[in-house]
């Protein structure tokens, strides 16, 4: 009977974005309850609002001496849900993808999905309705290269995030009609000649085909690099 009430306590609220988990209530009314029913929780897909995402990791999922805490209890998917501010400049808000992606590392089904809230674009039109498709390139241009990056398992990548090479990974402009923006912060600056020997690529454009992610950036005819950013 517990666990018939847990799961449905649990799949009643899978689709609500939840930064603050609303069945915590439940999981702290005494320690049984708490033992039982909080795995079972933490485990399923989560919907985060894109604010909500630092706090939700570093609360349930912080890095303490290199390694995760609580890594059996991550979620098999996390969804980030981001507004759809159209032609509005964006508010200037960033997300650190890296404790998205070691998070992700700790169970091999692990996704991660960005979308737009549909709901927040009702003020782009007046009569509140919208075609999906018109948005489909802004859409994949927003949360097509986050996934990839966040689901990028390149065996140099991977030693890069392990050893801290990687140190961030923060992106921002998202759900405006511009292109989203990233840098990714790294404990060393790119060394080497400014293009390869046949002069077709640059450092930049080579670091990302080293890592595996050459393609992520390659949404349009003039693929828009990430910056490297060098950070002792």
């Amino acid at each position: 009977m517990r666990n018939r009430i847990y799961d449905f306590t649990a799949d009643t609220e899978a689709d609500l974005p939840r930064g603050v988990l609303l069945w915590l209530g439940l999981a702290q009314t005494c320690q049984q309850l708490r033992t039982e029913f909080r795995p079972i929780c933490m485990k399923r897909e989560i919907i985060l609002l894109w604010g909500e995402v630092t706090g939700y990791l570093h609360t349930f999922f912080p890095e303490i001496n290199g390694k995760i805490e609580n890594a059996e209890f991550v979620p098999k998917g996390m969804t980030v849900v981001t507004p759809w501010r159209g032609e509005e400049e964006g508010d200037g808000s960033e997300l650190d993808l890296l404790p998205i992606i070691k998070v992700g590392l700790c169970r091999p089904d692990f996704t991660c999905r960005f979308v737009h809230d549909k709901t927040s674009m009702n003020h782009v039109f007046e009569d509140g309705q919208y075609d999906p498709d018109a948005f489909a390139e802004f859409i994949i241009e927003d949360s097509g290269s986050l996934e990839e990056v966040v689901r990028n398992r390149n065996e140099k990548w991977l030693l890069e995030i392990a050893t801290g090479v990687i140190k961030r990974i923060m992106v921002s402009n998202i759900g405006v009609y511009g292109p989203p923006q990233a840098e990714f912060y790294m404990k060393y600056s790119l060394s080497g000649p400014e293009l390869d020997e046949g002069g077709e690529y640059s450092s930049t454009e080579l670091y990302f085909r080293s890592v595996g992610l050459f393609e992520a950036w390659k949404w349009s005819d003039f693929p828009a690099f990430p910056a490297l950013e060098f950070e002792a």
